[in-house]
């Protein structure tokens, strides 16, 4: 598998890194580590030239520490992609000529779900790209993944179980399909009916948990559970943004990445064939 790891090579961005090289360890993979440098002024300026030997020297200087991060931190497999550029289309672009299998990117975890979430270059990512996209919270500490929860309201589960699949068959992990019971008759699924689903994808470490929904966010729901089965990672289908805000409600919950602590894996319904 190969794996993208955007770095703006900051301190969160550098957690980020160790935990992306002992994901890759674990399944074998391969990195490529970008940096994207963003001027200050467009080309188009009147002092264009000057621009750009500002910008030739920046992109010279985040390739050395890109260089002594790799150096320093890496022990798999690496390549090195300096760029300049819009962050999200350069990393989206940069996913897809290399035909990687997964984006890693590091989120803060102290800031609002907003800002987090709707705000940064990590947001913009999870809901555009049309490959899995890892979000690490800057103080969670790798640990090797045995257990993947895996949120569903079943709709759908053969199909978003197979885009989810092939990591956990790398970790050899064991993929908790958690579905929320809110007692409404459309949402009600036959549980044979989800079994034959589920058997038929062939992958055998999957097991289907239900549990009874309450009145608070779903977030909160979610957060309950894995706090109690301390998975190494969530997986979840985000449709836009308004799902998002939709599932996760607007100012109750303050920041998705902090409550949650563990690495949230995200893909997009779109893409899910």
């Amino acid at each position: 598998m190969k794996l993208l790891i955007p770095s703006d090579l900051s301190k969160n961005a550098k957690n980020a890194l160790l935990y992306t090289n002992s994901i890759a360890k674990a399944i074998k993979g391969k990195l490529i580590l970008q940096n994207i440098y963003t001027p200050s002024m467009g080309g188009a300026s009147p002092i264009s030239g000057i621009v750009a030997e500002e910008t030739a020297i920046a992109m010279n200087i985040n390739q050395k520490e890109l260089n002594k991060l790799r150096n320093k931190y890496i022990t798999v497999a690496s390549t090195l992609i300096i760029e300049r550029g819009e962050p999200v289309n350069k990393i989206l672009s940069a996913a897809e000529s290399n035909a990687v299998d997964l984006i890693v990117m590091g989120t803060h975890g102290a800031s609002g779900l907003a800002k987090t979430l709707f705000g940064s270059n990590t947001a913009k990512v999870v809901l555009q790209s049309n490959v899995p996209v890892l979000a690490i919270n800057q103080n969670y500490k790798y640990k090797k993944v045995n257990t993947i929860v895996y949120a569903s309201d079943l709709k759908n589960v053969a199909k978003e179980l197979k885009c989810s699949i092939p990591l956990a068959k790398k970790l050899n992990a064991t993929i908790e399909v958690l579905n929320f019971n809110f007692g409404r008759t459309d949402e009600k699924v036959k549980k044979a009916e989800v079994e034959k689903k589920i058997k038929g994808v062939g992958y055998k470490k999957i097991k289907v948990v239900e549990q009874k929904a309450n009145f608070e966010t779903l977030i909160d729901q979610i957060r309950t559970y894995v706090k109690k089965r301390k998975p190494q990672m969530l997986a979840l289908f985000p449709e836009d943004r308004a799902w998002y805000q939709k599932v996760f409600g607007n100012g109750k919950t303050e920041d998705l990445a902090y409550k949650l602590e563990i690495p949230l894996l995200s893909i997009r319904k779109s893409i899910v064939k």
